[in-house]
């Protein structure tokens, strides 16, 4: 169902610009619900938005992915499948957004989508088929899936995942440049009614740092959350 609205975010006159990275494990099936639920709050917010889907994986992170998948956590060699399977799954989108983001987004959701509940079928014959499924060029995505420069994004990542604080997967981390404040970290409860709780409350210590600066200058500034009724274009 589509939202009749949409908010929108000012300071002085000016939109906000809001950042959002989420760190997922490639084929997880809760990395793919807060995806949706991500981008269901991206179309809620006129103002300036920019998203950043970041896959992040690790060995210390397999035990909670062997734990949603009710793997028994001593199988070793399990353990060290699971692992390879992820990583080909992150490289493999990785190579996929190099064809554009849009693809490498849809590239992710049909990989969630089909070997989220399955992902012992998961090998590369199946990734080459994904990428056969939405379309893009499979000569240059075998050779980018193979190269040293995708392993070099894929490592790029797990950096900026380290930088910005996250632990596990799924996380998200919310960015306001106007602020200039640090990213805000969720790790729990990623739905589109807790990020706009986010953004709210992001708003108002802005508002309140803007007013607290203004009173001592005795200059009066203004932030505001417009919410505005979609028209129907149906």
């Amino acid at each position: 169902m589509v939202s009749q609205y949409q908010v929108e975010y000012k300071c002085n006159g000016i939109p906000n610009f809001f950042e959002f990275y989420l760190f997922v494990n490639p084929l997880g099936n809760k990395c793919y619900q807060c995806e949706r639920e991500l981008f269901e709050t991206v179309d809620l917010i006129s103002s300036k938005v920019d998203v950043h889907i970041l896959p992040f994986y690790h060995q210390a992170l397999v035990d909670d992915f062997i734990e949603q998948l009710n793997v028994p956590k001593n199988d070793l060699d399990t353990r060290n499948e699971l692992y390879e399977r992820v990583y080909l799954a992150s490289l493999a989108y990785k190579a996929a957004s190099l064809q554009g983001k849009r693809k490498g987004r849809e590239f992710l959701s049909l990989m969630q989508e089909t070997y989220a509940n399955k992902i012992d079928h998961f090998t590369r014959d199946a990734v080459m088929q994904l990428a056969e499924a939405i379309g893009i060029d499979k000569a240059m995505f075998a050779e980018d899936l193979s190269s040293d420069f995708t392993r070099d994004l894929y490592m790029k990542d797990q950096r900026i995942a380290q930088e910005m604080n996250v632990l596990k997967t799924p996380a998200l981390v919310i960015f306001e440049h106007q602020s200039g404040e640090d990213g805000i970290v969720l790790h729990n409860a990623i739905t589109t009614e807790n990020i706009m709780k986010e953004i709210d409350q992001l708003i108002m210590k802005q508002y309140q740092k803007i007013s607290e600066r203004s009173m001592r200058r005795n200059v009066r500034h203004q932030c505001a959350k417009v919410i505005s009724l979609m028209r129907d274009h149906g």
